[in-house]
């Protein structure tokens, strides 16, 4: 991304990151919603003669929602992982990898076990020579915030649209975090 004029990168947005954190909350979330979704069916299905009317439909339709719930937001983080993997992967395959100066590194506003991620800005020169700005996501694997030098990295990039990027942190081989733009 080209430098805008108050020196700031452009934000994407609609971002990503590449750690299992969507795979496992998806995961979780799946997994909880299931159980809640079979027992309102079995309410539905076989206490029909053993309660109240009124009393088992609440109860079968409160456990179908609630698990209908879980489920859906569940399944929509699996597929938010899933397709940001595939995405990073393709950009692997077919993209630019350009090295990248890190020029800025900061805590992001997002906490995970209380601890903040890091965001790194990098700035690398593409094949047309035009100097570009990126941003990674927040990152948890990087540790603690050190000074930008001591980071390295590399930016993948298309080769048709420039703001779909991936930023692959090296440091201590530690894959990083993904940041796309889908216009």
């Amino acid at each position: 991304m080209h430098y805008p004029s108050n020196g700031k990168p452009a934000k994407s947005p609609l971002r990503h990151h590449a750690s299992g954190v969507l795979f496992i909350v998806g995961l979780i979330f799946s997994l909880i919603g299931a159980p809640f979704l079979g027992a309102g069916l079995y309410v539905w299905q076989t206490q029909a003669e053993n309660l109240p009317k009124d009393d088992y439909l609440a109860l079968s339709i409160t456990l179908c929602a609630l698990g209908a719930v879980f489920l859906c937001v569940g399944l929509g983080l699996l597929l938010g992982f899933w397709r940001t993997r595939k995405r990073m992967r393709t950009l692997m395959r077919e993209g630019a990898c350009y090295d990248a100066e890190v020029v800025n590194a900061y805590f992001s506003n997002v906490r995970v076990n209380n601890q903040p991620g890091v965001v790194l800005e990098c700035k690398y020169v593409d094949s047309r020579g035009a100097s570009r700005l990126v941003k990674s996501g927040a990152l948890w694997s990087v540790g603690l915030l050190r000074r930008p030098e001591d980071y390295r990295a590399r930016v993948w990039v298309d080769h048709y649209n420039p703001k779909k990027y991936f930023v692959e942190v090296l440091d201590d081989g530690i894959a990083g975090s993904a940041d796309y733009d889908d216009r």
